[in-house]
C-alpha cells in the first residue's frame, strides 16, 4: 500500500492539468477582445444576445461561425445571476472556451469561414427568429441591420422638414396607443368589461403596448431635440419693393421740433454747458468818414507828413 502511495503521489493529475491549461489560457484576461479579434478575422459581425430570466438572471447568448459536428451552428449559451455586463463577458470566456477546444481560436482564417446565407430569400430573418414571442423588437433590428448591409435600405441624411415629417407620424403613433391601451379602473370592472366586448389582452399583448408607448415616446424626445439643432433662424418676411414706397406714402410726415439742451463744442463758443449761453452784443455803426478816409489815395497822406515836417522846423526855429 506504500509504494501505491508513492506512485499516486507522483503521477499527475489530468484533470489539474487541465484546469492550469485554463487559468494559463490567453483569454482568459480580456475574454471578450480575444473573441472580438476572432470574430474580425472570420469578417463576421459579434452580437450579444440576451434574454431576461427574472430576479436579477441574464441568459447570454452568441453565435459562432464555426458547425459543430452535425453541421448545426455552434452556441455559446450561459446563465448568470448578477450583472448584464458580467453575464456578457462569462459567455464571451464560454465562447472562447468552445473555439479553442476546437483548435480554431488562435488560428489565421484560411478556408474556414461559413457559406453565407441567402438573406434575400428569406426576406432577411433568421431561421431562429421568432417575431411573434419577440417583446423588445430585437428581431425587426436585427432585419433592418441585414437589409442595410445588403444595401436594400439607403440611408439619407435627415433634413428639417423629414424630421417634421417624422414627429407627426410619430405623434399620431403615440396618440393612438394611447386610445388603444384600457383607461385606469378596478382589476375586475377592466376583467368583465374585456370579457364583455370580446377584446382581452394577454400579458403579452399588453408589455409590448406599454413598450412600444415607451420607444415611441422617446422617440419623440429624441425628434424634437434634433429639430431644435437644425432648425433654420429665423428671417423676416421678404416684401416687394411697391409695397414699401406705398408704405413710405401712407406714414405720416414727423413734424420737426425745436432741440433743446447742451450744444456740441460749446465751449469754443465760451458757453457753459448746459445752458443756452448770452448773446453777443451789437456792434456800433462806424461813421461813413472813417470809411472813406480809407478810399483816398496816397497823396492826402504825403501832404499830412509835409506840413507835419513844417510844423516841426518852425518849432525848432522858435
Amino acid at each position: 500500500l506504500g509504494e501505491d502511495a508513492e506512485e499516486d503521489e507522483t503521477e499527475e493529475n489530468p484533470i489539474a492539468i487541465d484546469f492550469q491549461d485554463i487559468q494559463d489560457a490567453f483569454y482568459m484576461k480580456d475574454p471578450r477582445k480575444a473573441l472580438q479579434g476572432f470574430f474580425d478575422r472570420e469578417g463576421e459581425e459579434l452580437e450579444y444576445e440576451y434574454d431576461d430570466r427574472g430576479h436579477n438572471s441574464w441568459l447570454c447568448r452568441i453565435k459562432l461561425p464555426v458547425d459543430d459536428a452535425s453541421g448545426k451552428q455552434l452556441v455559446a449559451e450561459v446563465l448568470h445571476s448578477g450583472k448584464k455586463k458580467e453575464a456578457m463577458i462569462q459567455c464571451a470566456l464560454e465562447a472562447c472556451r468552445l473555439l479553442d477546444a476546437r483548435g480554431v481560436l488562435r488560428q489565421e482564417a484560411v478556408s474556414r469561414k461559413r457559406k453565407s446565407k441567402n438573406w434575400e430569400d428569406e426576406d432577411f430573418y433568421d431561421s431562429d427568429d421568432d417575431t411573434f414571442l419577440d417583446r423588445t423588437g430585437a428581431v425587426e433590428k436585427k432585419r433592418l441591420n441585414r437589409m442595410k448591409k445588403a444595401g436594400k435600405i439607403e440611408e439619407k441624411p435627415d433634413t428639417y422638414d423629414s424630421l417634421v415629417r417624422r414627429i407627426i407620424i410619430t405623434c399620431q403613433a403615440y396618440s393612438l396607443m394611447l386610445q388603444s391601451q384600457p383607461a385606469a379602473q378596478d382589476s375586475l370592472d377592466e376583467f368583465m368589461t374585456e370579457i364583455k366586448s370580446g377584446c382581452t389582452l394577454d400579458s403579452v399583448a399588453r408589455k409590448k403596448l406599454h413598450l412600444r408607448s415607451f420607444e415611441l415616446k422617446k422617440e419623440q424626445q429624441r425628434l424634437k431635440a434634433l429639430i431644435k439643432i437644425v432648425k433654420p433662424a429665423e428671417l423676416p418676411e421678404l416684401k416687394p419693393h411697391a409695397s414699401y414706397s406705398l408704405e413710405a406714402e401712407n406714414k405720416p410726415k414727423k413734424i420737426a421740433l425745436p432741440l433743446f439742451g447742451a450744444m456740441k463744442g460749446g465751449s469754443k463758443f465760451r458757453l457753459k454747458t448746459g445752458s443756452i449761453g448770452k448773446v453777443p452784443l451789437k456792434r456800433p455803426n462806424i461813421p461813413e468818414s472813417l470809411l472813406k478816409m480809407k478810399d483816398d489815395g496816397p497823396e492826402e497822406e504825403e501832404e499830412e507828413e509835409e506840413e507835419e515836417m513844417e510844423q516841426q522846423d518852425v518849432d525848432a526855429i522858435k
